[in-house]
């Protein structure tokens, strides 16, 4: 295990493939500040350190990255963020908030949507940030003491602070509970990102109410119709997969007739996609919801833990990699 940790390590923060990686992340340590900088600069000192914490989970190394953890303080607590940057750094980059589901951590939510490739191939700041005792705050109407609001304001403070990123290109998404988070953001906190995405993930009724989001924010949605945990239709006290899409159309302004259309069937996985699509949206307020018929309380085109896992949660579909295609739909916007 000792071996395999050292491996990993190397591999994320060195991806030792030629004599001049040490140079490069010099260079990409000059380029941050603050809190970032000094998290890097620990993780480099003990590598294992800032690529793995012990709660039976490892993070899968992703060549062409560097992954550490930050501690912030907020709002009198010491939260934790894991940072996936590139290896190969440029200005203005954007940035992807991911926010794990109910249990989770950053590590099992960087695993199983392998999220570490967007920042390889694509240049993009990744962030994973975990909530008090692997939970989000989700229900404003909820008696609680943790300020997830406030907690995410100064996660994307901290980036635009320490980070050599666009602040106009900061987006969220989030899977089950932390679609539920992410939607929360986007209607108190519209101005602050460029679109959302919610996997598995709704709204609950009392947020529904109080939303009143103050510009026009691109939401997609996934939906798995035979979901048992977050139901596809008529939920106790949560918007169904139709009535949340209706609302962010709603909330953007789409006037005209929404689109409805069969994806191409690519997969023998018993799993077929419906593409449903807002019109006539304000700006750039596009609205999509994608249908999994048969699709369970899973992230589309990743592998399950146990076979167990997929038995409680449902059926994985197959049809499209989930992380690819939220990253066509967010890496386009701006504020």
């Amino acid at each position: 295990m000792i071996r395999r940790l050292a491996v990993l390590a190397l591999c994320a923060f060195l991806c030792a493939c030629d004599s001049d990686v040490g140079d490069r992340v010099g260079e990409t340590v000059a380029q941050l500040s603050g809190r970032l900088a000094e998290a890097r600069d620990r993780a480099l000192e003990g590598l294992d350190r800032g690529i793995t914490r012990t709660r039976g989970q490892y993070l899968d190394a992703t060549p062409g990255t560097l992954s550490y953890e930050v501690t912030l303080p907020s709002r009198g607590l010491d939260r934790t963020v894991r940072i996936i940057q590139p290896e190969a750094m440029v200005a203005n980059a954007p940035v992807l908030v991911l926010l794990h589901y109910s249990g989770g951590t950053n590590e099992n939510m960087a695993n199983l949507t392998r999220i570490g490739r967007l920042a390889a191939d694509h240049g993009v700041w990744l962030v994973l940030p975990d909530g008090v005792a692997g939970q989000w705050n989700d229900d404003p109407a909820a008696p609680s003491s943790v300020d997830d609001i406030a907690f995410l304001d100064d996660v994307i403070a901290m980036m635009i602070s320490d980070a050599p990123i666009d602040p106009s290109r900061i987006t969220m998404a989030g899977m089950s509970n932390g679609g539920f988070m992410a939607a929360r953001y986007a209607c108190e906190r519209a101005e602050s990102i460029a679109g959302f995405a919610s996997v598995v993930g709704s709204m609950r009724n009392t947020l529904a109410q109080s939303c009143q989001p103050t510009v026009p924010v691109p939401a997609l949605l996934i939906r798995g119709t035979s979901d048992l945990i977050v139901l596809y239709a008529n939920p106790l006290g949560l918007l169904s997969a139709q009535d949340m899409f209706d609302l962010w159309a709603g909330f953007n302004g789409c006037a005209g007739d929404a689109t409805i259309e069969s994806l191409p069937d690519t997969a023998d996985d018993n799993t077929q996609v419906e593409l449903q699509r807002a019109t006539g949206c304000i700006g750039s307020g596009d609205v999509r919801l994608y249908s999994i018929i048969g699709g369970g309380h899973a992230w589309p085109d990743t592998d399950p833990y146990t076979s167990i896992t997929t038995l409680a949660l449902g059926r994985i579909s197959r049809e499209f990699a989930a992380t690819d295609l939220i990253w066509s739909f967010l890496e386009p916007l701006s504020r």
